[in-house]
């Protein structure tokens, strides 16, 4: 069993030009710090000009928790991570965005459900805050509310990202999973790493009191982001088939996609008079469909070729 009252937890964060959102998620670290034992937080900022390295500073000086600051100047999210691997050294890691606020009992309830059900990883909730003026579609629909799951579930592949996630660091760091660079500019570079824990028998469980919030800004509640960001997620999962050779499964994502494509052209233009939430979903679909094929046929859409704030979330 584990002892959160004496539990050792490296708490990883990689940053991208954020530095008042860096800041908030670091006062929240330190609030459900209070009720484990030692933790240090580990944040790597993926932007040559260290534009983090001031405001974490200045926030260990006056802070009561750790913080090592390290730099990982090429633009590629999955590089990032890895650093920020590399220089764990804790029984147990954690990982949040730096746009993420979690609650107080965030690192208790990770590490009371990894003991109770014996779990090498340990996923959570993930709750979209909105600026005001956000589209009632966004606020309403689930395309920025991800499924929750009783605690103890263990849960599908597809719900697997890095934005809230406790891991048994001791196995990671002897088994030495790194996520995959190829997909550092696309995106996925978080499914594609877990989908290879489950591979190894890593045991995989939700906790559904371990809360993080995360800002939406109004930028991403645009359908252009929406589609954009579909696009970019059917392209990665079908390149990973194909990269694979994983022929069988990449063929029936393309009859999958072509039904999505197909069936979600026409809820959109049922729903759009009467539910602009479930219209923004099909369009959603039909996006999704588009970039299954784009990713059989030329890879994963490179959504991050650019510098943009969005590097650091997934």
């Amino acid at each position: 069993m584990t002892d959160t009252t004496t539990a050792f937890i490296d708490v990883l964060m990689c940053t991208y030009r954020r530095p008042e959102l860096l800041v908030k998620a670091l006062d929240g670290i330190e609030r459900a710090a209070a009720k484990v034992g030692k933790v240090r937080v580990v944040v790597v900022d993926n932007d040559a000009q260290q534009s983090a390295r001031e405001p974490a500073r200045l926030w260990a000086s006056s802070g009561s928790l750790a913080v090592t600051y390290l730099t990982q100047p090429l633009q590629n999210i999955s590089l990032t991570r890895n650093v920020a691997l590399d220089n764990a050294t804790a029984q147990w890691i954690a990982l949040i965005d730096d746009d993420e606020v979690p609650d107080e009992n965030w690192l208790s309830s990770l590490l009371e459900t990894a003991a109770r059900y014996e779990a090498d990883v340990v996923f959570a909730p993930v709750i979209a805050e909105f600026d005001n003026g956000a589209p009632e579609w966004a606020r309403q629909g689930t395309l920025f509310q991800r499924k929750r799951f009783p605690t103890g579930t263990v849960i599908p592949l597809k719900e697997n990202r890095t934005s809230n996630v406790l891991m048994r660091g001791e196995r990671l760091s002897r088994d030495a999973f790194r996520f995959d660079p190829e997909l550092g500019l696309s995106g996925g570079e978080d499914s594609e790493f877990f989908a290879r824990l489950d591979e190894a028998g890593y045991r995989m469980v939700w906790c559904d009191e371990a809360c993080v919030r995360e800002w939406t800004p109004l930028s991403r509640t645009t359908k252009t982001w929406v589609l954009k960001r579909a696009f970019r997620i059917g392209s990665v999962e079908a390149y990973n088939q194909r990269r694979f050779q994983r022929f069988g499964r990449a063929s029936l994502e393309m009859i999958k996609a072509a039904i999505f494509m197909i069936r979600g052209t026409v809820l959109a233009l049922c729903w759009a008079p009467v539910s602009p939430p479930r219209a923004v979903f099909a369009m959603w679909q039909v996006a999704f469909g588009a970039g299954v094929f784009y990713g059989i046929f030329a890879g994963p859409y490179l959504a991050y070729r650019t510098v943009t704030s969005d590097v650091s979330r997934r």
